[in-house]
């Protein structure tokens, strides 16, 4: 069987609009990025449209991402469909048919989409989340008390020595 070298990934690209297709690329730099079976490291634009493509982290104004898994995502308005993203961070996201572990937005609109962490100013649609933001503070609020008792704890045992 023959093998065929695959290409190495273009190293950093930067323009005012950018169409990927298929290629690979680890910083990009742009206005404008729409990306078709492409990946990415890092991608920072102004508009970022991605379509069954993949990235670590893209940081933007606005975010619109189909089928397309993520490490991190910024931006002031992200929109995402049957996508899997470790973590949404934004003014405003909208989510349909998507997993993602932490999504921290003013406003979250979120159809048929679960999260382990979400905190939002206004959450629209059913979701289904591990901890919300009345659940994260109470986490906190509880995991300090355990902490500063146990290093209470901590000090008493070392001051009796």
């Amino acid at each position: 069987m023959e093998e065929t070298a695959k290409e190495p990934p273009e190293r950093d690209l930067t323009a005012e609009v950018m169409e990927i297709h298929g290629s690979e690329i680890e910083t990009l730099q742009a206005d404008q990025v729409h990306m078709h079976l492409g990946g990415a490291q890092k991608i920072e634009a102004s508009d970022v449209f991605m379509q069954q493509s993949v990235a670590a982290l893209v940081e933007a104004g606005h975010v619109d991402m189909q089928q397309s898994p993520v490490i991190a995502v910024r931006g002031e308005t992200v929109t995402v469909s049957r996508t899997a993203a470790l973590s949404v961070v934004a003014d405003e996201v909208e989510q349909r048919d998507c997993r993602t572990g932490v999504v921290i937005a003013r406003s979250a609109d979120l159809q048929g989409s679960s999260t382990l962490v979400l905190l939002a100013g206004q959450t629209n649609g059913p979701v289904e989340t591990l901890l919300d933001t009345r659940g994260a503070l109470l986490a906190g609020l509880v995991a300090g008390t355990a902490i500063g008792m146990v290093l209470f704890a901590g000090s008493l045992i070392i001051r009796r020595r």
